[in-house]
């Protein structure tokens, strides 16, 4: 689940994975806001037969949302791959009315952001996990297996001024492997622009990879401008950029552990390392995080870990571009899988995938959470 605010409006938008893409129950959740409790009152649901994997708005018009659709097959025949949605959005109902739509050209697109004129949007293609085995034959006319995966990679879209989605532009494929079986092939699973819009963090599960994209303006294409590989096995997942300073956290879903990045056009330059659980928290192969977020101030930041069902805070220090862990808060879901941090820094939402819940955090001023109860 994502949730995302508008600041002009008290509606919530709460996009739903699901675990079954074939099952009619996802879409997104339109809600009330109450920006002083925090309450939330249910209006309607929409786009039920879509899997939201990510959701952001224009950065000009707050009336303009995108969306991908994270299936393998958005036709139903077990192939083709994903989509991605762009909405006006009603600032009387909430409601959503389509602008177009437009496939993303691989399975399982995962998140999706924008440039920061509104000029450009980018898709992350996470690519599914089969593959196709074909045969080959060598020059000394021998036999032998090829495997072929599905293509991963980031899409580049240019997009009309009234956030009409153009035809793709460009798209960057990305390739490379990992000890883990799932990390057969390249997994890109977040697209992320930095604060002032001149380069975009890529997080690679797949490859082990964090990689610097930016945009050729002149030639609407995408050019690869730094990259750091990652413990074998760690499957990098969700980064965030501090929003002053020039530094990226990333955390890692196969190893609870989150990393400091220092980043500049073409350069990123790992910081260290912070655990993302006390050092008496019990290990195991169930222990995966998923989403991440930092507080608006840049104080503080959010790494959700399932498996231990948990949050784990940090304060982010500045000076010396370090993590320091100041708490675990329990979930009361199960199975946090996405998070979001009001445009306030007062409230923390945790969508809890595997019980279909939306669990409400206060942030007190040292950045630590307090369950609500609703």
């Amino acid at each position: 689940m994502k949730g995302l605010f508008m600041a002009e409006t008290t509606y919530l938008y709460v996009g739903n994975w699901g675990i079954d893409e074939r099952r009619p129950e996802h879409g997104f959740g339109i809600f009330r806001f109450d920006g002083r409790t925090g309450g939330a009152t249910p209006v309607k649901r929409v786009y039920e037969e879509a899997r939201v994997g990510a959701a952001c708005f224009h950065p000009a018009r707050k009336d303009v949302l995108y969306f991908v659709d994270e299936r393998v097959s958005c036709d139903g025949k077990g192939y083709g791959g994903g989509q991605v949605i762009a909405v006006r959005l009603d600032p009387a109902t909430g409601d959503m009315a389509e602008i177009n739509r437009r496939s993303t050209f691989a399975p399982l697109p995962s998140y999706v952001c924008t440039d920061k004129a509104g000029r450009y949007l980018l898709v992350a293609n996470h690519g599914a996990f089969g593959a196709v085995t074909k045969t080959a034959r060598d020059s000394c006319g021998e036999y032998h297996v090829a495997i072929v995966r599905d293509d991963s990679g980031i899409v580049l879209y240019p997009l009309g001024s009234d956030g009409f989605i153009g035809a793709p532009s460009d798209i960057f494929h990305l390739w490379g492997s990992g000890p883990l079986d799932e990390q057969q092939s390249s997994h890109p699973h977040i697209v992320k622009m930095a604060p002032d819009g001149s380069v975009f963090a890529v997080c690679d599960r797949g490859a082990d990879m964090v990689y610097l994209f930016q945009i050729d303006r002149e030639r609407d294409r995408l050019f690869l401008c730094a990259g750091h590989r990652c413990a074998p096995g760690s499957s990098p997942r969700h980064c965030v950029f501090h929003p002053t300073l020039p530094y990226l956290v990333a955390n890692n879903e196969t190893r609870p552990v989150l990393s400091v990045f220092r980043y500049g056009r073409s350069e990123l330059a790992h910081v260290c390392d912070a655990s993302a659980l006390p050092s008496d928290a019990p290990a195991g192969e169930n222990i995966l995080q998923s989403d991440l977020q930092i507080h608006p101030s840049g104080d503080f930041v959010y790494s959700l870990i399932r498996g231990a069902n948990a949050i784990s805070v940090f304060r982010f220090d500045g000076e010396c571009a370090s993590l320091k862990l100041l708490q675990t808060a329990p979930v009361e879901g199960k199975s946090p899988k996405g998070c979001a941090v009001t445009g306030d820094g007062r409230f923390l939402m945790v969508g809890a995938r595997d019980s279909g819940e939306v669990c409400l955090y206060r942030i007190d001023s040292g950045g630590r959470l307090a369950f609500t109860g609703a």
